[in-house]
C-alpha cells in the first residue's frame, strides 16, 4: 500500500467500531443503510419496520451514527413508533443476550444526545410512557442520562394546562429517577393539594372541580417518600 492509499483509508469514517462487532458485519451495510433511510420516511409502517430491522442487525449497539439517528426520532409523531424507538435506546445501554455490551461510540453518542434532551423531548418520552405504561422504567433509565430532566419533568408536573395523566406520570418519573432537586416544587405543590382537598372536604355539598387537582397528592406524596430515602 503506498502513501497516498494509507492516507485516504486512514480518513475515511467507520461506520461500526469493529472492536465489538462479529464477522460478517461489513456484509451488512447496503441493508443498514437502507434502514435508516427509511427511518425518516413518510409513513409511519416504514418507520416501524426500519427501527425493528436495525434491531434485527444491531446497528444501534455497533454504531454511533445509527444510535444517533435513533435517538433523533423520540419526539416521532406515531407513539408506536416512539415506543419501539425508546425499547431500541435502552437496549444500547444494556448488555445482549450473549452478555456482550454495546459499543463504547454507541453508548457515549446517545448518553451525550440524552444529556441535551430538552422541554418538547423529555414531554415525548412522558407521553409514550402513558401511551405504553410498560415503558416506564425504560423511560426513567433513559431519563437518568438528562440532567435537566427534572426542571422539565416539575415544569410538566405543575401546569394546570396539562392533563391531570401527563402530570402524574411527571410526579412518577421524579421518584423513580430520583431527581432531588425536585423535592422543593414537590412540597409546594403537596401543601396547596392538601390545602385545597381540606377545603373539599369541609364543603362535601359542593361538587369538585373537573378535572380534580386534588387526585395528584398521592402520587406527589410517593414520589417524595421515594425522593427521602436515596
Amino acid at each position: 500500500m503506498n502513501k497516498e492509499t494509507l492516507q485516504i483509508s486512514l480518513s475515511q469514517p467507520t461506520l461500526f467500531d469493529f472492536t465489538h462487532t462479529t464477522r460478517g458485519t461489513v456484509e451488512l451495510f447496503p441493508e443498514v443503510w437502507g434502514a435508516m433511510e427509511d427511518l425518516i420516511a413518510p409513513k409511519s409502517s416504514l418507520r416501524l419496520a426500519a427501527i425493528e430491522r436495525l434491531a434485527h442487525l444491531g446497528a444501534p449497539r455497533l454504531s454511533g451514527l445509527v444510535a444517533y439517528l435513533l435517538a433523533t426520532r423520540l419526539t416521532d409523531p406515531d407513539l408506536t413508533v416512539r415506543v419501539r424507538i425508546i425499547r431500541g435506546l435502552v437496549d444500547v445501554f444494556s448488555p445482549d443476550v450473549r452478555g456482550q455490551l454495546a459499543s463504547e461510540a454507541a453508548k457515549s453518542v446517545l448518553s451525550a444526545y440524552l444529556a441535551d434532551l430538552g422541554p418538547w423531548g423529555v414531554s415525548c418520552l412522558v407521553e409514550a410512557s402513558i401511551f405504553e405504561p410498560a415503558t416506564i422504567s425504560h423511560v426513567a433509565r433513559l431519563l437518568n442520562y438528562c440532567p435537566d430532566a427534572a426542571s422539565h419533568l416539575v415544569d410538566i408536573l405543575t401546569d394546570r394546562k396539562a392533563s391531570l395523566e401527563q402530570r402524574r406520570r411527571a410526579a412518577e418519573l421524579i421518584g423513580m429517577v430520583g431527581y432531588l432537586e425536585a423535592i422543593p416544587a414537590l412540597e409546594r405543590l403537596q401543601g396547596r393539594l392538601a390545602a385545597r382537598l381540606r377545603g373539599q372536604q369541609s364543603m362535601p355539598f359542593a361538587p369538585p372541580p373537573t378535572p380534580d387537582e386534588a387526585e395528584l397528592l398521592p402520587v406527589v406524596e410517593q414520589a417524595l417518600g421515594l425522593l427521602s430515602v436515596r
